[in-house]
């Protein structure tokens, strides 16, 4: 990995991920529900990553990339950008003061706004969503794929434009 000249808070929890360029961490999403009192079937939530590249930005280190289904919800009313879709996915940065650590168990992510990317996809199945989505992190823990927003046309390339304004 870079070497990098800030300082990054310490994560105890081992990443399930590691690259040339970076690290990434699976938020335990089924804690975080039980931790807020709520069952699976109350949280569109497939997967959360937190995604350490401090090689994207000289300001902040690390982004959270998450992944909804956009499965009928009571309470819940979805927008659709891309007719037929069945996720959405968004990449936030990550405010670098605040400890990336306990959003691994409470999905409490401090994310900057307004989000870096955000698209809608057509997948078979949530594994197949989150396939794609574990292709992205790989890719960004490779250094070819950048969270930053200025590499927004790299995201277009592998989830599209439905989400972008115009």
């Amino acid at each position: 990995m870079l070497n990098d000249h800030r300082t990054l808070d310490p994560m105890t929890t081992r990443p399930d991920m590691v690259g040339n360029h970076g690290r990434a961490w699976k938020v335990d999403l089924r804690e975080a529900l039980r931790l807020a009192g709520m069952r699976p079937e109350e949280d569109a939530a497939l997967e959360v990553w937190i995604v350490e590249a401090p090689w994207a930005h000289p300001v902040w280190h690390s982004y959270a990339i998450t992944l909804m289904h956009l499965r009928p919800m009571p309470g819940r009313e979805t927008t659709f950008y891309l007719e037929g879709a069945s996720h959405e996915m968004w990449v936030d940065a990550l405010d670098p003061n605040v400890p990336r650590d306990p959003a691994l168990k409470n999905a409490q992510c401090a994310r900057l706004q307004p989000s870096n990317f955000a698209a809608q996809m057509i997948e078979e199945t949530d594994d197949t969503a989150r396939a794609r989505v574990e292709s992205a992190v790989h890719a960004i823990l490779d250094g070819y794929l950048s969270p930053d927003t200025d590499f927004s046309h790299q995201w277009v390339t592998f989830f599209g434009d439905n989400m972008m304004k115009r």
